[in-house]
Formats: C-alpha cells, structure tokens, sequence
C-alpha cells in the first residue's frame, strides 16, 4: 500500500505544475525541498551545433510558487534553491522576502 500526502501518492513522479501541486499538499508536512526553477536569464543552449529552443518562461523570475514552498515546509526543514551567479541576488531576495513573511504569520499564530 502507498501513503499519501495530501492528494499525491508518494514515491511518484508528478508532472504538473508546481503552482498546482503544493497547493495538494497540507501546510507543514515536508521535511526537504529542492528546486532548480527556471532562472529567468532567457537561456538557449549555445554550446552544441543544433541550437535548442530558448526554455519556456525563463525571461522573468518566477517566484510565485515560493509562499506554497514555506507553506508545506516544517519548522526545521530545509530548502534548497539552485540558480546562477548573475541572478543569484534577484532570488535571494525573493526567497529573503518570503521566508519573512512565512516567519511573521507564525509569530501571530497563523500558517504562512
């Protein structure tokens, strides 16, 4: 038998957006969680003969995501967050503004 958290299954893949997805999961239930999101440097592989597309929605930084993040996160958990040097302090910020506001809803005894 497979546990569930939330709506999902664990021990699967989910292909969904991730938008979609934490909102399935209850507040305060995951111990990690690692992302490698777009970075919003509007990357198009360079490095072979066959040029790739340029990735989908990567001309901004999408962070719209982070307040379900610190939301589902326990106290005590990790999260991890990779980017690149050039737009590294645009995403600190934002995960800096968020991990603030997460923390002030629970001084006033709400879930952020």
């Amino acid at each position: 038998m497979t546990a569930n958290i939330g709506e999902l299954k664990l021990d699967t893949i989910h292909h969904m957006d991730i938008n979609d997805g934490l909102k399935l999961i209850p507040d305060n239930s995951i111990d990690l969680i690692i992302a490698d999101p777009p970075y919003g440097i509007n990357y198009r592989s360079g490095s072979r003969k066959r040029k790739f597309t340029a990735i989908r929605n990567d001309n901004i930084i999408m962070a719209d995501w982070l307040a379900d993040a610190y939301r589902v996160l326990k106290d005590g958990g990790a999260f991890y967050c990779w980017t690149r040097w050039d737009v590294y302090a645009k995403w600190y910020n934002r995960i800096a503004h968020h991990q603030e506001l997460h923390r002030l809803a629970k001084e006033r005894g709400r879930n952020g």
